[in-house]
């Protein structure tokens, strides 16, 4: 899984601003998303539905980027291994969570981990050369 970084969320990005307001209002409206609960399957569909019935338009793009950057996060991948339950949007468990979904996250959490060691390493090696050539 790429780490690939929320386009909206950069401050040059003509969109952020559009992002940030539907942002804060997901948030706010759910604020369980925030707590590294595992998102029960059809989390977006069932956001996108509730603003459809409240009358309310929120770019679907911005509900699956506040959703992302999220579920993209270690912390994220932790409770999915760690817990047993899928909450719903407004925190109520309703699923577990099947064990093909925890490996998943286990090995994405030590494919990060390799990566994170391997890049420490590299820098370590690049200061070490850098201090032998001054």
């Amino acid at each position: 899984m790429a780490r690939r970084s929320n386009p909206f969320a950069q401050a040059g990005h003509p969109e952020h601003e559009e992002y940030m307001k539907a942002r804060k209002i997901i948030l706010s409206d759910f604020p369980s998303l925030k707590e590294n609960f595992p998102y029960a399957v059809g989390t977006r569909e069932e956001i996108i539905e509730h603003y459809k019935n409240k009358g309310e338009e929120i770019d679907e793009r911005y509900i699956s980027q506040v959703l992302r950057s999220y579920s993209i996060r270690d912390e994220y991948l932790e409770s999915i291994i760690e817990k047993t339950q899928r909450f719903d949007i407004h925190g109520n468990p309703v699923g577990e969570i099947r064990d093909e979904d925890k490996a998943r996250a286990q090995k994405e959490l030590e494919k990060r981990k390799k990566r994170r060691e391997r890049m420490k390493m590299e820098k370590e090696s690049q200061a070490e050369q850098d201090r032998e050539t001054e």
